[in-house]
């Protein structure tokens, strides 16, 4: 769920790109991103966080 790989499915307005489109995510991977950011994670990491949880809400994930 990096950025680089997700973050093409939403808009600026946190709006599927895609909106029929079907994602599929491993279920290890997905629990992870809708995790909450670690504790003392350094600040790229708070931001991957940030973008998967708006992509992993705007997809209902």
């Amino acid at each position: 769920m990096h950025p680089d790989h997700v973050g093409g499915l939403i808009d600026a307005d946190d709006q599927p790109v895609f909106p029929k489109a079907r994602v599929l995510v491993p279920s290890g991977e997905l629990d992870y991103w809708r995790g909450d950011i670690p504790e003392g994670a350094p600040e790229v990491l708070t931001k991957q966080f940030q973008a998967a949880h708006r992509v992993i809400a705007a997809a209902g994930l």
